[in-house]
């Protein structure tokens, strides 16, 4: 039996145009990671007028997200108000190959933003560098301070209903998650 590793990065960036701010998530394959920060600026496909930013959060070992919504008024408490929360793309993830790492999927990541909304605002040292330097695919390491709660299933989508608390869309349970302050 054979096992295939690969060396994938998912950043996520916040870019501002004139019409506000949008985040921007991408993702590649191994092939097309550039040996330095020129040569990626180099295949970036970039439209007239356009500029480009470092990404503002990076997995060194992709944690693939999916559903990516905001917390709108305080329903969860004033804490939470304007955070970003990050749904999983996936629940069959293999075990990680490093001892002693924690395997996440189905997870909820909840990630604060700077007042000027344009940057995240970490309290982990350790995400200084704006990169979560994870062991292996799928371990949380340098994340878990960003990790908000578990077994989601896929979080396709992320949102604030009308009273105020946060909703979990999940594709593999079926079902829709309520999020409240207790």
């Amino acid at each position: 039996m054979t096992s295939r590793r690969c060396r994938c990065w998912a950043i996520v960036w916040i870019e501002t145009t004139q019409f506000g701010g949008a985040l921007q998530q991408l993702r590649w394959p191994p092939t097309l990671i550039a040996d330095n920060p020129g040569a990626a600026r180099q295949r970036l496909f970039t439209l007239p007028g356009a500029q480009y930013n470092d990404p503002e959060f990076s997995w060194k070992y992709e944690l693939p997200p999916a559903g990516i919504g905001f917390m709108r008024g305080a329903g969860l408490g004033s804490e939470y108000e304007g955070d970003l929360f990050l749904g999983a793309a996936r629940t069959d993830l293999p075990p990680s190959n490093v001892e002693g790492a924690e395997v996440i999927s189905r997870h909820l990541f909840r990630m604060k933003l700077a007042s000027n909304r344009k940057q995240f605002r970490f309290t982990e040292p350790r995400l200084a560098d704006k990169v979560a330097d994870n062991l292996d695919k799928h371990d949380v390491t340098e994340s878990e301070s960003l990790l908000f709660g578990r077994d989601f299933g896929v979080g396709a989508d992320v949102r604030t209903g009308p009273n105020g608390h946060l909703y979990v869309v999940s594709l593999t349970s079926g079902a829709v998650y309520e999020i409240f302050r207790r």
